[in-house]
């Protein structure tokens, strides 16, 4: 229905009495068509509030907070409710909805800021989808979250960490602008690193700071 555009995004009100359906697989569905309706779905934020907080289940949770950040992104900014919500999962024991949370808090906007200790927190995660979550909320909070270009240049620089994260670190810092591209003497030395992927990374890095600077 969210495809649909306007004619699809009628049927919000409906879609929106799904997610008290008794399968966590239509509660999910539901939640993801509301979320690809962006701007004609946020009338149903209450709705999915109230289902994030009775939901069980990860993977309709997961859809929930999604759905809360696609809205956020619609409208450009994040009700403190949404924001609360969000920061609220967190913590969650669930690492499908920890990197949900944090991808979601990615689209809230300047609000995100009163919860970035928490953001910053799961960049030590046990769970590698959720430090790449947290890299790319930062570069999509932009100066809120870009003044933690640091942060993210050292998990790229961790040789403990999996190749795949750091290679979410060094796209990240690529996506901080200015901010990011201060770390191209840092980058240039993982040119020459152990792993194929990161050094791929590190040259696209390379590349595009070029193309920043000469812009």
């Amino acid at each position: 229905l969210g495809k649909l555009g306007p004619a699809g995004a009628s049927y919000a009100p409906a879609v929106a009495k799904l997610l008290n359906d008794k399968s966590t697989e239509v509660r999910a569905i539901a939640a993801d068509a509301l979320a690809s309706m962006g701007l004609d779905a946020t009338t149903e934020e209450p709705a999915l509030l109230k289902a994030l907080q009775c939901e069980k289940q990860a993977k309709a949770t997961a859809a929930y907070l999604n759905a809360l950040a696609q809205g956020s992104r619609a409208k450009g900014v994040a009700s403190y409710e949404v924001v609360n919500a969000i920061a609220s999962s967190l913590s969650s024991p669930n690492p499908l909805v920890r990197a949900a949370a944090v991808a979601a808090m990615g689209g809230a906007g300047p609000q995100a800021s009163l919860h970035l200790p928490k953001l910053m927190k799961a960049l030590s995660d046990r769970s590698p989808q959720v430090k790449i979550a947290v890299v790319n909320a930062l570069a999509e909070l932009g100066p809120v979250g870009h003044v933690y270009a640091a942060d993210v240049a050292r998990l790229a620089h961790d040789e403990w960490q999996l190749p795949f994260v750091r290679c979410a670190a060094i796209d990240a810092l690529a996506n901080m602008g200015e901010r990011g591209a201060a770390f191209e003497e840092e980058i240039a030395e993982l040119v020459a690193d152990s792993s194929e992927e990161v050094q791929d990374a590190a040259s696209r890095f390379l590349q595009h700071a070029t193309m920043m600077l000469t812009n």
